[in-house]
């Protein structure tokens, strides 16, 4: 259970070493959040994008023992249909698609990437899964109720952009894994950060993210 989990937060898959760095968020985790429904309020005015978005990624994985961080980028789709799918293009191809029936990878039956099928991950089929699934998901929407449930809030907001800490609840199985999370934001999610309680550190940052027709089914296609 503990390497399914570290796959849903940290979007595991395969990278390459680069040379940039990543600036670490300067989040004040000092002050939980009193009034969660003046920031869900907030939020719901201002995150023009919901439930049915598409976008390119990047992401950067600082590993302690490396002296350098691992890179990779691609694109994603978060869908009520489907739920996340996480397609890496660079620097190979991998595809992993979670939701609340359990983890699944892309495997390829031939040489084009685009013939394959899905299959689910067999530690991923556990009665608390769809739980953390579901957390992930309420990252890339700031879906403070969702995330309430297995997280102590923090909050911090300025003029032109704002900042959601994160912290595993005492009882919760991810303060194994998680120290903190934060997200931060315009008038959509931005950036997510995740150190580990291992020590190493991962940025996701989200770009030309758009909205999706909720009636249509989608999937994301190998480039």
């Amino acid at each position: 259970m503990n390497k399914c989990l570290l796959k849903v937060f940290t979007l595991i898959t395969l990278f390459m070493i680069g040379v940039v760095k990543a600036e670490v968020l300067d989040f004040p985790f000092s002050k939980k959040l009193q009034q969660p429904a003046n920031v869900e309020e907030f939020l719901n005015k201002t995150l023009a994008l919901k439930n049915n978005i598409q976008g390119k990624f990047n992401q950067e994985k600082h590993i302690k023992v490396l002296s350098r961080p691992l890179l990779s980028s691609g694109e994603f789709i978060l869908s009520e249909q489907q739920g996340l799918v996480w397609d890496t293009q660079q620097p190979t191809k991998s595809r992993i698609k979670v939701n609340t029936t359990g983890l699944y990878e892309w495997k390829v039956t031939s040489s084009d990437f685009t013939q394959g099928q899905w299959q689910v991950k067999p530690e991923s089929q556990s009665a608390g899964f769809s739980r953390y699934a579901k957390s992930f998901q309420a990252l890339l929407n700031a879906d403070i109720k969702q995330l309430q449930e297995g997280f102590d809030l923090y909050w911090q907001r300025t003029a032109n952009n704002w900042q959601l800490g994160l912290k595993p609840k005492q009882n919760s199985q991810l303060t194994k894994l998680i120290s903190w999370i934060t997200v931060a934001g315009s008038d959509r999610v931005d950036m997510i950060q995740i150190r580990e309680q291992s020590g190493d550190f991962s940025q996701i940052t989200l770009l030309d993210v758009i909205s999706l027709n909720s009636n249509k089914p989608v999937d994301v296609k190998a480039k």
